[in-house]
């Protein structure tokens, strides 16, 4: 009986940690593997969303506060090519990150093309009416 026991003993030693290795550890492998490729995955969104803005965002800037709105409003969708045949799991991490730095990117653009008109906007006003002062001064004195 004494043997019975210890054999029973022996065996639960031996086979439960190896049977909890066997469940336990690839487990913990897929689920770093799962939280990289979602990094990964927005990463990777971040980046195409940089590199396909488009530059036309600047020209909306030049439509003042209304296209600023407009660019940090407007969603970017990202391209099919890059989510096809991937997982729920990446599709769902790369669309959130292409979206929200598309947005970015879009603002930062139409802001860069709001700045610029605006300052080659003040700039001939002020050749103007430092031209018509002239001109003024110059009706008056004759």
């Amino acid at each position: 009986m004494d043997l019975r026991r210890c054999l029973r003993s022996l065996v639960v030693l031996l086979v439960v940690p190896a049977f909890m290795s066997l469940v336990l550890v690839p487990d913990y492998a897929l689920a770093q593997a799962a939280e990289g490729s979602a990094t990964d995955a927005c990463f990777q969104g971040k980046s195409d969303a940089q590199r396909n803005t488009s530059g036309i965002w600047f020209f909306a800037g030049c439509a003042g506060i209304l296209g600023l709105l407009i660019a940090y409003t407007v969603a970017p969708t990202p391209p099919a090519s890059s989510i096809l045949g991937k997982s729920p799991e990446f599709v769902a991490a790369y669309t959130d990150c292409y979206r929200s730095e598309g947005k970015s990117a879009q603002g930062r653009k139409a802001l860069i093309g709001c700045v610029v008109f605006s300052v080659i906007y003040v700039g001939i006003w002020a050749v103007v009416l430092l031209t018509v002062d002239d001109e003024v001064d110059d009706i008056y004195y004759y």
